[in-house]
């Protein structure tokens, strides 16, 4: 996308003893079992023996731990030699940091926080001296009994259900947190508990340093990455178990994304990404052709979110990446309403972004590919180019048309958690319309009246929403105005929309600093600039979410 050339409540993250949170009234928190949710059979772990014990010095026994090849410890030396293993040893991964190391565990900002396995004050054995002999606790459908004998991860629980959820996606929370809440009780040591511990634990955080009662800190190094680390472990085991991908890994793949997203790039965004991009192959949606809107309203609810969700992130990640999106033809076949309108869609519900625009910014980003493979090739016709364009564009118009009449007036503000209204949902689906367009001309030409228009419209659509909460889920048209535009007060406009918020979480710092590197390049060389040059140069890998 090239750009003209230039003319010359918070929540405060408290001791572990501060942090009470109110249940809601569809999510309890029973008492901790009495016994550590970890089953170790002898049938169930027929490989343990096959791994060799170290060697040591035959008379060095007094430096050896009890249990340990040639130590002496009578109790242990009465168990049976059948072997077993425990639940939560996983193959180890070379290509990956491993989670438990002392680093990453009291590093962080909850140095409470450790898994119960390495915690000392977690009594694996309880008072028995037979290994085995304690019962095992049974998991209760009904309560969420979190990670061991520690509240901390109950009151993470509690924190991302009660704040963070409502923060990840602005416009369908409630959604994600049904499928989320339904499956943590089924996988209470699962990926995707360790995915929200993960988020949880950065907002407090985040939250902390806003209100300079934390400094801030690498995020390699804190304890939201740890868990963010573990989470990506398991999903990792998971795969290598041979099993594929299941729903619950495509669900903790998303809050990953989600992590990385709220974390300001922090983490890695694209290798959970290809987790649901794998998933969603796997269910051979993607080659069901005519037949993809049957397959997919015949999927759970779930599946159904998250295949609306990973067209969302394919779709604006191309910008990014600078490629069309990877799924393309099934978007097509999905949002075109030539094939008739698929109702149960509803792109516009869960983004604030509507169908026909999501369809319009696919086919832009395939029409940018196209057009520089062209350029490349020295083969580039701009009459093929601008009819290409111009196809998008009566698509897009077709839809504009019904907003001719539509005045929103002043909407009120979005405060941090509320959920939007119908108006406010309607308001952003034509700032998105718009930006649409916008992003169309910069493929077409460097500098038309046509970019100048759409930089101003939006900056009328922005003038008459009050800056808030809502400007979240606004980032794309947000960015996309401000790094086309050459006019000094709309810069500052644009960016101070940015700067109201609180910049300590969440992709806005990048954003902003993603534009103003755009524009000190543009103002000193006088040439039209790429945004995704400046985000290639940068290694700004931004999602315009």
């Amino acid at each position: 996308m090239n750009v003209p050339s230039s003319t010359p409540a918070s929540t405060s993250r408290t001791t572990q003893s501060r942090r009470t949170s109110s249940t809601p009234a569809s999510l309890s928190v029973p008492e901790p079992p009495s016994t550590p949710p970890i089953t170790i059979t002898h049938s169930e772990y027929q490989n343990y023996g096959t791994f060799n014990d170290t060697t040591f010095a035959q008379n060095d026994t007094n430096s050896l731990m009890p249990g340990m090849s040639g130590a002496s410890n009578s109790t242990f030396d009465q168990l049976s030699t059948t072997s077993f293993n425990d639940l939560n040893l996983h193959s180890f991964d070379q290509g990956m940091t491993y989670p438990y190391s002392p680093a990453s565990m009291y590093s962080g900002s909850s140095s409470s926080m450790v898994d119960p396995l390495l915690d000392p004050s977690f009594n694996l054995f309880g008072q028995s001296s037979d290994m085995l002999s304690f019962q095992e606790a049974q998991p209760s459908m009904n309560t969420y009994s979190g990670l061991g004998q520690s509240p901390m991860y109950n009151d993470l629980v509690m924190h991302y259900f009660n704040v963070t959820s409502k923060l990840q996606f602005v416009f369908c929370g409630s959604q994600l947190s049904e499928i989320t809440y339904n499956t943590i009780m089924q996988e209470p040591r699962g990926a995707v508990s360790y995915a929200i511990y993960a988020l949880a634990d950065l907002h407090l955080t985040q939250m902390r340093i806003s209100q300079g009662l934390e400094a801030p800190q690498s995020g390699q190094a804190s304890t939201a990455h740890y868990m963010y680390q573990e989470a990506l472990f398991k999903l990792k085991s998971n795969r290598d178990n041979g099993n594929g991908w299941s729903e619950s890994d495509a669900i903790a793949a998303l809050h990953l994304v989600s992590y990385s997203h709220l974390s300001g790039g922090s983490a890695d965004w694209q290798e959970p990404f290809d987790i649901l991009c794998a998933w969603l192959l796997q269910s051979n949606l993607s080659l069901a052709a005519e037949n993809s809107r049957t397959i997919l309203q015949s999927m759970p609810v779930a599946s159904q979110l998250l295949v609306k969700l990973i067209m969302w992130l394919d779709i604006f990640s191309s910008l990014s990446f600078m490629r069309p999106p990877k799924f393309l033809n099934l978007w097509k076949s999905l949002l075109d309403d030539r094939n008739g309108a698929l109702s149960s869609l509803d792109m516009a519900s869960l983004t604030g972004c509507s169908d026909d625009t999501l369809l319009a910014v696919a086919e832009i980003s395939a029409l940018a590919q196209w057009k520089a493979t062209q350029v490349r090739n020295n083969t580039l016709s701009y009459p093929e180019l601008i009819k290409r364009g111009m196809k998008i564009q009566e698509s897009i118009l077709k839809y504009k048309a019904g907003e001719i009449d539509r005045d929103f007036g002043t909407l009120d503000g979005l405060q941090e958690g509320e959920a939007p209204s119908t108006i406010h949902r309607d308001a952003c689906v034509s700032m998105f319309r718009e930006s649409a367009s916008l992003y169309l001309h910069t493929i077409l030409s460097n500098s038309t009246p046509e970019i100048s228009s759409s930089v101003d419209e939006i900056v009328r659509k922005l003038g008459k929403l009050q800056p808030s909460n809502l400007d979240r889920a606004l980032v794309f048209p947000i960015c996309l105005a401000g790094c086309m535009t050459n006019d000094s007060n709309k810069r500052d406009y644009l960016k101070g929309r940015l700067q109201g918020l609180n910049e300590t979480y969440g992709n806005l710092l990048q954003t902003r600093l993603l534009m103003e590197a755009l524009w000190q390049r543009r103002d000193v060389s006088g040439e039209s600039v790429d945004i995704r040059e400046i985000m290639r140069d940068q290694q700004l890998m931004v999602l315009l979410l």
